[in-house]
């Protein structure tokens, strides 16, 4: 079962600031990797979501209304310090689109995608050490249920 409060967690394993591991971000994030309350970690998607659409996913999934006039805060405050961190990639089908555009889109990252995927099968995330840049090879201790990363290369 997807909460907010495993959203934040999930954040601060991916290396976000604590400012911006809150209810919107996590809420954000949750819209992001398409899952609703009664699924699992494990059945995120990396689809591409605009930002009308990651508020209308949020009404829908968590029941939580966000204005329209929110997509500001939404992109700066929540999406920005995610795409900063490796966790989201902004219009990889065409990376010269205006911010501004109504077509601008965001999506999960290969990386935390598979970070996050972990995440439903019980991994404790207080171990993990993201850097958002590296290519990370993740192994589970399963000794103390930890996650591991090493890099690939």
């Amino acid at each position: 079962m997807v909460t907010i409060e495993e959203a934040k967690e999930i954040l601060l394993g991916l290396g976000l600031d604590s400012r911006y591991c809150n209810d919107r971000s996590a809420r954000t994030l949750i819209a992001l990797a398409n899952v609703t309350v009664d699924q699992s970690w494990e059945e995120a998607t990396k689809e591409p979501f605009t930002i009308h659409k990651i508020i209308a996913q949020i009404s829908e999934i968590l029941e939580h209304q966000y204005a329209e006039n929110s997509r500001e805060t939404i992109r700066k405050e929540s999406l920005n310090p995610m795409r900063e961190r490796g966790v989201v990639v902004k219009n990889e089908d065409d990376p010269s689109r205006a911010t501004n555009s109504p077509a601008s889109n965001y999506r999960l990252s290969e990386e935390a995608l598979e970070i996050i995927r972990m995440y439903g099968n019980g991994v404790d995330m207080s171990n993990l050490r993201y850097d958002g840049t590296d290519i990370l090879e993740p192994q589970i201790d399963f000794r103390n249920n930890a996650a591991i990363f090493r890099t690939r290369y």
